[in-house]
C-alpha cells in the first residue's frame, strides 16, 4: 500500500550471494560432466517477472533516485567492492523504515552489484535517457590480466563492453521488466557481442538478473561520460 511504512534492512557487511535467485550456476555434478557455454542461457520461469523481492529492489531504487539522488549519484561514482562504496550505498539506500511503496515489509538485500544496477536504471530510465544511435561508443579501456578468472570481473567486463559496441542493443535489455520474456530476448539478440567482449580463456559466470544490473550501470556510466552520444527525454 502506498504511504504504509515499511521496514527495510540493508546489512552494513553486504554479500554478493543474493537471495533472489542471484547465481543460477550448473550444479557440481553437472559442471564435473561438461563445461558450461560461453555465455549463459539464462532462460527462467516467466514468474520470475513477478518476483516480489525483484520488485521491491526497483521499487526501492525509484524511491533513491526521487529523495536521495545526490547520495545514489555518489555510491555510482565509486568503485566496485571499495570501502567507499559500502559506506555511500548505507547514505543512498539507509537501513531503517522507508515510506516506499513495497511490498515486503522487511526486505534484506545482500548484493551490491544488484543494489547499484537498480539505482542506476532508476536514473538512466527516469530520465527517459537512450542512445542516440546504434553506432559504437568508444572504449579506452581494456581487459586486466590481474583480473583473469575472476567471475565478477569477466562479468562486468563484458557488460562495459557490450554498452560500448553495440549501445542500441543493450539499452533494449532495461526497456523490459526484470525477468520478463523481452528481456530475454534483448539478452540473447546481445549473445554475439557478449562472445567477442569475452577475454580468451573466460566464460560469462553470471545470473541474469546480476548482468541486467550491470549492464544498467554501464548504460548509465556511458551517459554520463558521453553525454553528446544520449538523449534525454527529462533534463
Amino acid at each position: 500500500m502506498i504511504g504504509r511504512r515499511l521496514a527495510l534492512s540493508v546489512p552494513a557487511a553486504l554479500r554478493l550471494a543474493v537471495a533472489v535467485a542471484i547465481l543460477g550456476l550448473a550444479g557440481a555434478a553437472d559442471a564435473a560432466k561438461k563445461q558450461p557455454p560461453l555465455v549463459p542461457d539464462w532462460k527462467q520461469s516467466h514468474f520470475e517477472e513477478a518476483n516480489p523481492a525483484v520488485r521491491s529492489v526497483y521499487i526501492l531504487a525509484v524511491c533513491t533516485r526521487i529523495h536521495r539522488r545526490q547520495a545514489a549519484e555518489a555510491l555510482l561514482a565509486t568503485v566496485p567492492g571499495s570501502a567507499e562504496e559500502a559506506s555511500r550505498l548505507a547514505a543512498a539506500v539507509p537501513s531503517g523504515w522507508t515510506e516506499c511503496p513495497i511490498r515486503s515489509t522487511r526486505l534484506t538485500i545482500h548484493s551490491k552489484v544488484l543494489m547499484r544496477g537498480a539505482i542506476a536504471e532508476a536514473i538512466y530510465n527516469g530520465e527517459g535517457t537512450k542512445p542516440r544511435s546504434a553506432a559504437a561508443l568508444p572504449l579506452a579501456e581494456t581487459f586486466q590480466p590481474t583480473d583473469r578468472g575472476s567471475a565478477p570481473a569477466v562479468a562486468r567486463w563484458v557488460a562495459r563492453c557490450a554498452v560500448r559496441r553495440t549501445p542500441r542493443l543493450a539499452h533494449a535489455v532495461v526497456k523490459y521488466n526484470p525477468g520478463a520474456v523481452g528481456e530475454r530476448h534483448a539478452l540473447l539478440a546481445l549473445k554475439p557481442t557478449f562472445t567477442a567482449c569475452l577475454p580468451p580463456g573466460e566464460r560469462l559466470r553470471v545470473s541474469r538478473l546480476e548482468f541486467r544490473a550491470l549492464i544498467a550501470e554501464e548504460l548509465y556510466r556511458a551517459s554520463v561520460s558521453l553525454k553528446e552520444s544520449f538523449a534525454h527525454a527529462k533534463s
